[in-house]
């Protein structure tokens, strides 16, 4: 093979850019030389491509990125009146060491913009989508939302889609979308600064997230109903050396799903989802500045209208991860088998949400903020017996005693009969 044919393709100006984004260039190296480049479309790394900039990552004292190095940044900015998603990653592709700014709503536009920055999603069903992220700062000042083609408004999307809402095409069903950031900064306004979904049965999103910096919250869920209902799908999530900040939304720093039904179709009666799993694995991150650390729940059931949810599964395992909250209401772990609730953070409902979810927590080094309104439950919700499902269960490993060793400031404590190994 001709050595030319495999040298990198050199970007100046935005129409190169746009030419080097083709399809015909999977595979390729795309460099894109340091300047500002205003973007009017949507843009897609073709299937094997890395697109590099030539933003140099400085470290701040706290070991995580802080800013590129002044001079070096490559900046793809929207321009006015952009819709949609501006970086759209393709299977095998990578970026690195680029400035990544979605722009704000002008006041005459739509409350709502189209799209997220930064967009990893399933293209078919049984597709395959593994996107890499490094060293690069995603900026996301609009507002979070939904509309027909799914999440807007968050950092970095990574989801399985139904994109048509219950009509053909069909759901991704089977699809797999998998993630890694590293060493990169995420800054979001209202939206998520990571977003992870499964809205297509058997779906599979896997996030691998290590030494960024978020300016914003989670969101994590094993499958949500869009409005068909979502059985099988798995959602992973191994967060090592971030820190989650708040920035515009304080409500939660992390919000956990197993399965949901979803806040944008409490009209119709959905199916919701079921035998879905979440699993988190946290290792020496933090979460600073929400109102509630961490909110989770196996299944979360928003209005009577919807079905119930049953056989969900959260794991959690929380190691060496400080929580900070603040507020007066402040709780540093929020945590349900099984949640009702009338409509999305708007009080309990009175309907079951379903049966057999398990929230199971494993904690060890975790600190927290002190005295609290932590909530560690079964089911919260209803408070009629024949509302609380069967078998819904917040499970705790090892004992009472041993958490309280081996977890600071954690105040209160789950109570006894929580713990699988009681004393």
């Amino acid at each position: 093979m001709d050595d030319s044919a495999q040298a990198p393709l050199v970007v100046r100006s935005a129409p190169q850019l746009l030419e080097a984004l083709q399809p015909q260039n999977a595979g390729r190296h795309i460099r894109v030389l340091r300047g500002d480049y205003a973007i009017d479309r949507s843009l897609v790394v073709p299937d094997g491509a890395t697109l590099e900039g030539e933003g140099v990552m400085l470290m701040a004292p706290d070991g995580l990125p802080g800013r590129f190095e002044p001079g070096t940044e490559t900046t793809l900015r929207a321009s006015d009146g952009f819709e949609g998603h501006l970086l759209t990653l393709g299977h095998g592709s990578a970026v690195k060491g680029l400035r990544l700014l979605q722009v704000a709503n002008a006041p005459t536009q739509p409350p709502v913009r189209g799209g997220n920055v930064v967009f990893v999603g399933s293209r078919a069903p049984d597709d395959t989508i593994a996107a890499s992220i490094l060293e690069c700062e995603i900026i996301s000042p609009g507002r979070a939302g939904f509309n027909d083609a799914g999440p807007i408004g968050h950092g970095l999307a990574a989801v399985t889609l139904n994109p048509a809402l219950g009509a053909p095409p069909a759901a991704h069903e089977n699809a797999q979308v998998s993630v890694s950031v590293r060493r990169s900064i995420v800054r979001a306004s209202t939206g998520a600064a990571v977003f992870a979904n499964n809205f297509a049965a058997r779906g599979k999103v896997t996030l691998r997230l290590e030494g960024n910096r978020f300016e914003g919250y989670l969101v994590a869920a094993a499958g949500v109903s869009r409005p068909d209902g979502v059985t099988g799908s798995v959602t992973s999530v191994e967060s090592r050396r971030n820190l989650y900040a708040r920035s515009g939304f304080d409500l939660h720093g992390w919000l956990l799903l197993g399965g949901s039904t979803s806040p944008h179709f409490l009209e119709a009666a959905s199916p919701g989802a079921s035998r879905s799993q979440l699993h988190l694995e946290s290792t020496d991150d933090r979460i600073e500045g929400f109102r509630y650390g961490i909110q989770a729940a196996a299944a979360r059931r928003l209005s009577a209208q919807g079905a119930t949810l049953s056989d969900n599964r959260l794991d959690l395992h929380l190691q060496g991860t400080t929580i900070v909250t603040q507020g007066e209401d402040a709780a540093d772990l929020v945590l349900q088998a099984a949640l009702s609730e009338i409509s999305q953070a708007s009080g309990p409902g009175e309907f079951p949400a379903g049966d057999r979810n398990v929230l199971r927590l494993q904690m060890s080094g975790v600190t927290g903020s002190g005295e609290r309104r932590n909530v560690f439950a079964d089911v919260v919700g209803p408070q009629q017996p024949a509302n609380r499902g069967a078998d819904n269960r917040l499970e705790i490993e090892g004992t009472r005693s041993v958490f309280v060793q081996a977890n600071q400031s954690v105040d209160p404590v789950p109570d006894e009969r929580l713990f699988l190994g009681r004393n």
